[in-house]
């Protein structure tokens, strides 16, 4: 992680002078990019000397700017692809290997994060500013270490939006056009695609809204929803695959990851606390487990989210968990369940970042900052909690413990 942080210092300190663009906090964002200091200015000038329109768009304008700005990127997004990267970044492979097809929401009231690093992801910025600047493709080009060609962007402009909050977490990206968006972080450039829901729900259902349903159903319905699923009977929807299909046919078909799983362990607990538990599977490639599908019944219908090893660590019983992308960068969250994806809600966790000399690192609970012993502390009581139990998947399991916890 330390090397991961030594290469952005590099990043900084040699392309600070493109005002790159991107970060998830404000410090950061004002290491690569001084433009984004004060967001009430009509004009500002970046370090080369050019001139960008900005727009502040406050989130309870009835302007047609508003409208533009909400037909254009509100909505839920999938990262696709790299598009292109600067010459060093702080992404691996294997980073981008996570990163691509994750799921991300803006909205007037929450935004997905992202930045620097891959735990970024599991931040949300809660009530955002979206900042919107114009800058042409001369300024552009001359500025930052990619093209328009390189980016497929036609025209003369492109449209570039900040996105932050009151704690300075946010992402920043461009508008390619209503179906498109350019996000940005970690000097590479990653395409993304709307999300038109195929979900066989008409409208994305949350497990709040369905809560009151759920706990009218019978335990016994869901146990067996369960059961059908997991002894490849019935059908469940991949929320990854964005389609319904057979337990044994996600496992081996190799359309996520161009990967193989098997399923080792299972436990089963009140993932999203709607009162009706999930059933956690861990999956293996080779022999070392790599990731977990959450499988989780709502509206009659059992739902799968694929997440990776290091994204839901040391569960507990409680649902909550570690998520961690290095040594330093860490933190504890929930999960919030969707029809056509998954959240983390973030109980606590610590950043760093590249200081003159040293590594910095910063602690937040409740997206607040606090000092290390407040963390420590924090860290010590998720640690005390009691730990989720876990099964050898086997049929005779599958059949006891379901009965036991539904």
């Amino acid at each position: 992680m330390i090397k991961r942080k030594v290469i952005f210092g590099i990043i900084a300190t040699t392309i600070i002078s493109f005002s790159l663009l991107g970060c998830t906090n404000q410090n950061s964002k004002k290491a690569v990019n001084d433009t984004s200091t004060s967001i009430s200015n009509s004009f500002e000038t970046n370090r080369a000397g050019q001139t960008q329109q900005t727009v502040q768009t406050p989130i309870t304008s009835n302007s047609i700017d508003k409208k533009a700005v909400e037909e254009a990127y509100y909505g839920q997004w999938q990262i696709k692809k790299v598009l292109a990267s600067a010459p060093v970044s702080t992404y691996s492979n294997d980073d981008i290997k996570i990163i691509v097809g994750k799921k991300l929401i803006l909205s007037k009231e929450s935004a997905s994060c992202f930045g620097d690093t891959v735990d970024t992801l599991n931040i949300t910025a809660a009530n955002p500013t979206y900042k919107k600047s114009v800058i042409s493709k001369n300024d552009f080009e001359a500025n930052y270490p990619v093209t328009f060609d390189k980016l497929s962007i036609k025209g003369d402009t492109i449209t570039q939006i900040d996105v932050v909050d009151t704690t300075g977490n946010g992402s920043t990206f461009f508008i390619k056009d209503n179906n498109a968006l350019i996000l940005y972080g970690g000097g590479v450039y990653f395409e993304l695609g709307k999300i038109v829901s195929t979900s066989p729900s008409s409208t994305p259902l949350d497990s709040n809204s369905e809560n009151t349903k759920t706990q009218m159903l019978s335990n016994n319905s869901v146990s067996e929803a369960y059961k059908a699923v997991l002894q490849n009977k019935t059908e469940f929807f991949s929320t990854d695959n964005k389609k319904k299909l057979y337990l044994n046919d996600f496992l081996t078909n190799k359309e996520i990851y161009d990967t193989i799983f098997k399923v080792t362990h299972f436990t089963v607990l009140d993932m999203d606390g709607d009162k009706v538990p999930e059933v956690v599977l861990e999956l293996s490639v080779g022999n070392e487990p790599e990731f977990y599908e959450v499988l989780h019944y709502m509206n009659d219908i059992v739902y799968g989210y694929l997440i990776v090893y290091r994204g839901l660590e040391g569960l507990k019983a409680d649902g909550t968990f570690h998520y961690s992308s290095g040594a330093a960068d860490n933190g504890f969250g929930k999960l919030k369940l969707e029809s056509d994806a998954f959240k983390t809600d973030i109980l606590g966790y610590s950043k760093s970042s590249q200081g003159n000399a040293n590594l910095i690192i910063s602690y937040f609970i409740n997206n607040k900052p606090v000092t290390k012993e407040s963390f420590d502390s924090f860290i010590n009581e998720q640690s005390g909690k009691k730990d989720a139990v876990w099964y050898e998947f086997s049929q005779k399991n599958i059949e006891t413990e379901l009965s036991i916890n539904l």
